[in-house]
């Protein structure tokens, strides 16, 4: 029997993804393999993520607050390590009432932005 030109792709389709299903089934059949992943669970991976994410922030926090070449410009703590606070004043409108004020603190030297040209 002939198959026709249209009903091709579709056979070698279903043969490609019946011999894969038949690769993962040899492979959940193999013990090293199910031994790999069986100690891997949910809250083990988001507590990873959590501990490393908390990781990455207090690192960033230290090196932006200790080592960063514009750490001894003065300004608001929030401006040392990020630009969230830029966005919350943008987002309330009353960012240039904020930059006012931060040149009346500090001066005409205050740290908006943390940018190294």
């Amino acid at each position: 029997m002939r198959t026709s030109f249209h009903t091709r792709p579709l056979t070698i389709l279903y043969y490609l993804i019946a011999s894969y299903r038949n690769q993962i089934n040899l492979l959940r059949k193999t013990p090293g393999f199910t031994m790999l992943f069986a100690h891997i669970n949910y809250y083990k991976a988001v507590e990873v993520a959590t501990s490393a994410l908390c990781l990455y922030v207090s690192g960033w926090i230290i090196y932006c607050r200790f080592f960063h070449p514009l750490r001894d410009i003065p300004g608001p703590f929030l401006a040392s390590i990020s630009r969230i606070w830029i966005v919350f004043n943008t987002g309330q409108g009353n960012m240039e009432h904020t930059q006012r004020a931060l040149h009346k603190k500090y001066g005409n030297c205050n740290q908006r932005l943390k940018s190294v040209a």
